[in-house]
């Protein structure tokens, strides 16, 4: 590296600092609610900030948080962590850094008894994942699947993000053409009142073969004991998975700092069957889903498409690592796979700490049971 860097894991004095480098880094700064609700509140124990400081102006220019959690890999309950905000000041990029920050964070994080730490990443990290000084296992892109609700509001900007992405001749070609569109209202408009009834015929026709459900959905603001009780009846059907009991879920979802998630569980005779976290908005994000078979994964599906529609969003999306568990439920119920050239994948991937045992089990996607909301990058929603 060109500049003389420290190493070392971050005093809780420096918080301030650690902020200023997200502001600069994100665009957004982690504030003193999210702070402290990621560095001090997590049930499963506090995280551990790794910094690299310029030895020669005192300043944070690089940080990694790894975030604590119990997890269950191969019926063994042990401590893992999840590395996240990964920053590196504008003016310290492509000098070995981010490199130096994992070897550092390495030592210290085998020091602690931690033996695996997973992550996701960005599609643009793969060629960083790859590079040897560091032991990082990329075993699964995020794919995006999603089902339409509303085709005005996605023909409305289906233009300007064709003109985006396109090619630069097949964008010159078409410069005149996506202009008029862009700016003409009127047109996904009318698109729209045209696609719409064609999508709920098409939705109905592939409803009609739905199985019947005497389940009931209610929504819940916390997560009681009983999800307990659901976590250790369905915990056995996954090889390796971060241990959903009703603390982690609290701490998760019902007492995030920055977003409002909304919560559905089923039942059936005043017994839990499941739960589905969704993140509202004009596209209703599914974050998580825990079902004890499939008539409730289906139904707990169906019921956040209904809450979708009720709620006049556009589309339900739900991002997965290939060969997720429930990925099949999803197709089942009209989810369909975004092409890749239209949305941008993220990798998952994990970071054995020490010698582990299991080190085969966990390359292997199939074994992983993993949700959106396990990602734990909480910029404002």
């Amino acid at each position: 590296m060109e500049k003389d860097l420290v190493i070392r894991e971050a005093r809780l004095e420096e918080k301030d600092s650690i902020q200023a480098l997200h502001q600069s880094v994100f665009g957004w700064a982690m504030d003193n609610a999210l702070f402290h609700r990621l560095c001090q509140e997590n049930p499963a124990g506090e995280a551990h900030t790794w910094v690299a400081e310029d030895a020669e102006t005192r300043k944070i220019v690089g940080s990694i948080v790894f975030i604590p959690c119990k997890m269950m890999v191969a019926d063994k309950v042990m401590l893992g962590s999840q590395a996240e905000y990964w920053a590196v000041a504008p003016g310290y990029r492509r000098q070995g850094l981010l490199l130096a920050l994992h070897r550092g964070a390495a030592r210290g994080m085998r020091q602690r008894g931690i033996p695996i730490t997973y992550f996701f990443a960005p599609l643009a990290w793969a060629g960083y994942l790859r590079r040897p000084p560091v032991q990082l296992f990329t075993i699964a892109h995020l794919r995006w699947l999603v089902r339409p609700l509303d085709m005005r509001p996605i023909l409305s900007r289906l233009p300007g993000y064709m003109l985006k992405k396109g090619r630069r001749v097949r964008r010159e070609r078409s410069n005149i053409i996506m202009q008029w569109l862009l700016g003409n209202k009127i047109v996904p408009t009318v698109l729209g009142w045209v696609a719409n009834p064609g999508l709920r015929i098409f939705y109905l026709a592939k409803s009609v073969g739905a199985r019947k459900s005497n389940l009931l959905c209610r929504e819940i603001e916390s997560f009681d004991a009983r999800f307990d009780e659901l976590w250790e009846r369905v915990a056995g059907t996954h090889s390796i998975a971060i241990m959903r009991n009703r603390d982690y879920l609290n701490w998760r979802y019902s007492h995030h700092s920055s977003r409002h998630y909304r919560i559905l569980c089923a039942e059936s005779n005043g017994a839990l069957k499941g739960y589905i976290v969704l993140l509202p908005g004009q596209v209703v994000r599914i974050m998580d889903l825990l079902a004890t078979d499939e008539g409730a994964a289906d139904f707990l599906i169906r019921s956040a498409v209904d809450y979708a529609s009720r709620q006049k969003s556009a589309v339900v999306a739900v991002r997965l690592p290939e060969r997720n568990y429930y990925l099949q439920a999803f197709r089942r119920n009209g989810f369909y796979l975004v092409p890749e050239r239209l949305s941008p994948r993220g990798l998952l991937g994990f970071w054995p700490n020490s010698k582990f045992e299991e080190i085969e089990l966990l390359k292997d996607v199939g074994n992983w049971f993993m949700m959106e909301g396990d990602w734990d990058w909480s910029e404002p929603a």
